[in-house]
């Protein structure tokens, strides 16, 4: 594996592997909380966005070197961006990076999806030079842009009030459900997000003044599948901090399809809660 930042003088970075990376050092951030590897994480992001952007602002390219992008990006590259955007706003709550995952998810949407299937092609409607659009579906050495994007339609729904998205991962879902249940360990990221679509997804709302000190420890603890929202005010942009009043006190907020219990005012209070 060649990675892009922190080696810039490796002689090919991928942008499907850097994102790769960029997730795991912000979900060992927010395991462990070295702050290390949320530095690392923030930077080799702003490296993937600065380097491999198209210059006409329409998409990213694939592969950088030797101070070059090139090579129209494929599914996967943009499936793993936009799962590590979401993944460093859950350790560092700038919503930016949800507005930037939410753009691309749109250009995902416009230039991969197979409107009729339900799933989506490997190479974008603009590459025009292939004979042949395969989709990619088995999650093996790494996961299948498609299983990515089924999470990331999940993770966006809920985040930005997206039913469109949520409604598009159910579809995929029930496509491939036959092939989940009968080879699970061919498909292990298509079966986490069927529980999630089965069980319901965590959501968790941190506000008030103290929201961006307290959601780092609820980022530590296992909640698997959660989404994390914090944020200092109220910001009617996103559903799960919308009419969320903030106070002095510090309000966590755990909710189900945007259905909240009564907020809680510490972790002891939540861990409860999450029983």
């Amino acid at each position: 594996l060649t990675i892009g930042f922190p080696y810039p003088d490796a002689p090919k970075c991928k942008l499907d592997w850097n994102a790769l990376m960029c997730s795991a050092y912000a979900k060992a951030y927010a395991a462990l909380g070295r702050e290390t590897y949320r530095e690392v994480a923030v930077r080799n992001l702003h490296f993937l966005l600065e380097k491999f952007k198209q210059d006409d602002g329409s998409g990213f390219y694939h592969v950088y070197k030797e101070g070059q992008a090139k090579y129209n990006a494929f599914l996967d590259d943009y499936a793993f961006l936009i799962e590590a955007l979401v993944d460093v706003y859950e350790i560092t709550f700038e919503t930016e990076y949800l507005l930037q995952a939410n753009r691309y998810m749109a250009h995902v949407l416009e230039n991969f999806l197979d409107e009729e299937e339900k799933l989506f092609y490997f190479s974008s409607a603009q590459q025009a030079d292939l004979p042949l659009r395969r989709k990619d579906l088995y999650d093996s050495a790494t996961p299948s842009g498609n299983s990515t994007m089924v999470r990331n339609l999940q993770r966006l729904g809920i985040l930005l009030g997206k039913a469109e998205y949520r409604s598009l991962a159910t579809d995929m879902l029930l496509v491939m459900n036959e092939a989940i249940k009968k080879y699970p360990s061919s498909f292990g990221r298509w079966a986490t997000s069927m529980i999630s679509e089965v069980k319901g997804i965590p959501e968790v709302a941190v506000v008030g003044a103290g929201a961006l000190e307290l959601a780092p420890r609820i980022g530590k603890m296992f909640l698997p599948q959660k989404v994390l929202m914090a944020s200092k005010d109220e910001d009617g942009r996103f559903p799960l901090l919308a009419a969320r009043k903030a106070t002095d006190d510090t309000l966590i907020y755990l909710c189900k399809d945007y259905t909240c219990q009564q907020p809680v005012k510490n972790i002891s209070e939540f861990k409860r809660l999450v029983g």
